[in-house]
């Protein structure tokens, strides 16, 4: 008979070997690393920053590099969880492990809440629980070495209906400030420069009404980002709580919407680039002081379109500005001043100087450092009024422009060239008033002409009551010329040419009853006033009855 050959076993050894392998590692995948990190998340989470976490669940799937945590909660002693996840799922990419890279598919964040507390020394909460559980030591700073960041690759980030609360403690009481929800994506970034392109993002939030809208293209090496950012239906209140130190006067009320394009360049040398921007206030209201009762300033818009700025170029330019509804109320009290113009007034702050090498020092000392420019290609006001209240004399003077409009041509950092201007109004106690022309701001020099047509003078008779025992019952002022101002030197000169006309003068004594004097019309024709030296010339003066 012939022998049989006895077929080789370690194939066989090799395969169960292998079985074994993988059932070891799904076991300690499956089973034991979950189990272990439901124990390691609570100890580290109080070791690390002094917190009660707990986890409801971890799954892991090993062969996919998969990681599923449920229910993750810490809480620091607030007054709700420091932070609350009601899933964190991760998915590790295999191959990239190959070329170096650290790859990551995706992380995916569902409702998660996070709360920020701004304590009294304006320090987040978070950071100094970390600082007070992980004391600084001397081999720290010896084991930090400089060099390039590690490859990372992130394919995909995504956070749905995120919450966080940042809870203001810098105040006597206080404030939250919930931002629900919160939705990020973040698409295809990476630690290290590559020639296929930049990551993706979008990021939309709200405070209630407010929102914020950002997205673009980001790239952290180099640092790079192109993109669009919108803030939304912006609250007075909110300004006024993160900008009391900042904002002199008492804002009450307004809604602040801001958008623009951007281009930003990190470096060696700081690039920003804004354009298209766009600035809106809705219903504004301004008192010079809380104690005031009523606003002292209300709007209802003001624009401002076409905004385009360079940090590099050191450059600002902007469409009109459009400013519609318009009421202001001018005070001046018994002590002659004015309460909302004494608000803006602010001692200048103290500039701290800029450390040396940095940017701005460079910038400040530079020789080089183009000057700032800037420019406004006009503004618009309608539909406005301004009251004035003057409780100077010895009966309080009450004066109202109503049906205000105003157009300015283009104002810019060039101060000699000339702005066009037309204005017109109509004055509450009777009587209309217009001026068309242009000023130069330095020097100063006006081109104005002006027309007045049927003017109450009785809404005068306070200031009149300042230096004279008379009363106005009645009259009616015309006027129509022209005026020019010159300030280049020092006094001002300026000449007056037109002709003016008083009609149904009534003056009285103060206790008369009676006219003391009183016409149908006076004409003044051909006037020529000088300003400096004084000199009066009427060419013909024309009394009926």
């Amino acid at each position: 008979m012939a022998q049989t050959r006895s077929r080789p076993r370690w194939p066989r050894i090799v395969v169960i070997i292998l079985l074994v392998l993988v059932a070891l590692y799904g076991v300690l995948g499956f089973v034991v690393l979950p189990w272990w990190l439901e124990k390691q998340v609570p100890e580290r989470l109080s070791q690390h920053l002094g917190w009660q976490g707990s986890v409801e669940n971890i799954a892991i799937n090993p062969f996919a590099l998969s990681l599923e945590v449920t229910g993750l909660k810490a809480e620091d002693g607030g007054p709700q969880a420091g932070l609350d996840v009601d899933r964190l799922y991760v998915n590790l990419g295999f191959w990239p492990l190959f070329r170096g890279i650290a790859g990551i598919q995706e992380i995916t964040l569902d409702q998660p809440g996070v709360r920020l507390d701004l304590l009294p020394g304006y320090e987040l909460k978070v950071a100094q629980d970390w600082l007070d559980n992980n004391p600084a030591t001397e081999e720290q700073p010896e084991a930090q070495q400089s060099g390039e960041p590690p490859k990372v690759y992130l394919d995909q980030l995504t956070v749905n209906g995120g919450e966080v609360v940042l809870r203001d403690l810098t105040g006597d009481e206080p404030r939250n400030f919930p931002v629900a929800p919160l939705d990020l994506n973040l698409n295809d970034l990476a630690t290290w420069p590559r020639e296929e392109g930049s990551s993706n993002y979008y990021l939309l939030a709200a405070v209630g009404s407010q929102t914020i809208e950002w997205q673009g293209r980001l790239s952290l090496v180099p640092l790079e980002s192109d993109g669009f950012l919108k803030v939304a239906d912006l609250e007075a209140g909110t300004l006024t709580h993160f900008l009391a130190e900042q904002i002199p006067l008492d804002l009450r009320q307004g809604l602040v919407t801001v958008s623009s394009d951007y281009r930003f360049r990190g470096g060696d040398t700081l690039r920003l680039d804004t354009s298209g921007g766009e600035v809106t206030l809705d219903n504004l209201a301004v008192a010079s002081d809380t104690e005031e009762a009523d606003p002292e300033l209300t709007t209802n818009s003001i624009a401002l379109k076409d905004i385009a700025f360079s940090l590099q170029q050191r450059s600002l330019s902007t469409g009109k500005l459009m400013v519609e509804g318009l009421a202001l109320s001018l005070l001046r009290n018994a002590d002659g001043e004015l309460p909302l113009l004494a608000a803006l007034e602010q001692p200048p702050a103290e500039e701290s100087p800029a450390e040396e090498g940095s940017p701005e020092a460079a910038d400040a000392g530079s020789p080089d450092a183009p000057p700032f420019r800037w420019s406004v290609e006009g503004i618009e006001l309608s539909g406005s009024q301004v009251a004035w209240q003057d409780q100077v004399p010895a009966t309080p003077v009450d004066l109202q422009l109503d049906d205000i409009r105003v157009e300015l041509g283009r104002l810019s950092d060039d101060l000699a060239e000339p702005v066009q201007y037309r204005l017109q109004s109509v004055l509450g106690g009777g009587g209309q008033l217009s001026a068309t022309g242009q000023v130069t701001p330095q020097p100063l020099n006006l081109e104005a002409a002006i027309t007045g047509s049927d003017l109450a003078l009785t809404q005068f008779q306070p200031y009149l009551q300042e230096s004279a025992n008379l009363t106005l019952a009645d009259g009616r002022l015309g006027l129509d010329g022209h005026l020019d101002l010159d300030g280049q030197d020092d006094p001002m000169t300026g000449t007056f040419s037109g002709q003016s006309e008083i009609r149904n003068l009534d003056l009285r004594l103060t206790d008369g009853a009676e006219p003391m004097v009183s016409w149908q019309a006076l004409r003044l024709e051909d006037i020529e006033y000088n300003l400096a030296p004084a000199r009066l010339e009427i060419g013909t003066v024309t009394l009926a009855e």
